[in-house]
């Protein structure tokens, strides 16, 4: 009998891809796993309508960062009772296994596993600093899994193979790419604007994700450079 197997996180692309990856990993090996996110950020968009899966549930579960007191509060009462949903959930379903990738619409699947008695969890640490869910989670997780962990028996990040099938080996650079993940990440588009020009005299073409808040700055930058750049705020299938 195959394991009934939960994937939980997103809130945003970072997360959401690493996802991805662990429910195209397990489809290939025969399960289909359920996932569970939340209604408030991109989950649905992503996961929706995913014939990969069993089913997936969708949350009305909100971070606790960035609130005042009260936000924080009414953030976290909503994680409680959604955690013992999903307790009831993972007890009716026999789940055995919940894989964590983190970001807040982890939490009632992450709080749920570790309160189910008979269900192992296992944690996907994408970032060199650990978020804050994964950091208080991580003792009751049977293993946690990360890139900058040296004592993690699983170091490879997870990335899709359809990536490996388009891989070659380049003589020269003709593209760069610039990426700061679903939300974008100021930093990197302010790094990208600066070295442009140079790029751009050198012949290189610029394929440049901005992420939604950044889009209309960004792009406008380009056009007073007169640099004609491939500019968007996100995709979820970029190597297309």
């Amino acid at each position: 009998m195959l394991d009934k197997i939960v994937i939980t996180g997103g809130g945003t692309g970072g997360h959401l891809k690493v996802a991805q990856v662990f429910m195209n990993e397990f489809y290939k090996r025969g399960y289909k796993p359920i996932y569970i996110g939340s209604k408030n950020g991109q989950d649905k968009q992503w996961f929706e309508q995913e014939r990969k899966l069993q089913k997936a549930l969708f949350l009305d579960s909100k971070g606790v960062v960035n609130k005042n007191f009260w936000g924080k509060i009414k953030a976290l009462v909503q994680i409680v009772k959604l955690s013992m949903y999903c307790n009831e959930i993972f007890d009716k379903l026999k789940v055995t296994k919940v894989i964590s990738v983190g970001g807040y619409s982890a939490a009632p699947a992450t709080f749920g596993a570790i309160m189910t008695s008979g269900c192992k969890l296992y944690i996907h640490e994408q970032n060199s600093r650990m978020g804050k869910l994964n950091s208080l989670t991580s003792r009751f997780a049977t293993e946690l899994f990360s890139s900058y962990d040296l004592h993690s028996r699983v170091r490879d990040y997870p990335v899709d193979a359809k990536f490996f099938d388009e891989a070659r080996i380049r003589k020269s650079v003709k593209t760069i790419i610039f990426l700061g993940g679903s939300q974008g990440a100021k930093s990197i588009n302010n790094f990208a604007l600066k070295v442009a020009p140079q790029l751009t005299a050198m012949g290189i073409s610029i394929i440049h994700q901005t992420g939604k808040d950044d889009l209309k700055r960004v792009s406008e930058k380009y056009q007073t450079m007169k640099i004609q750049a491939d500019v968007f705020d996100f995709c979820n299938n970029i190597e297309q």
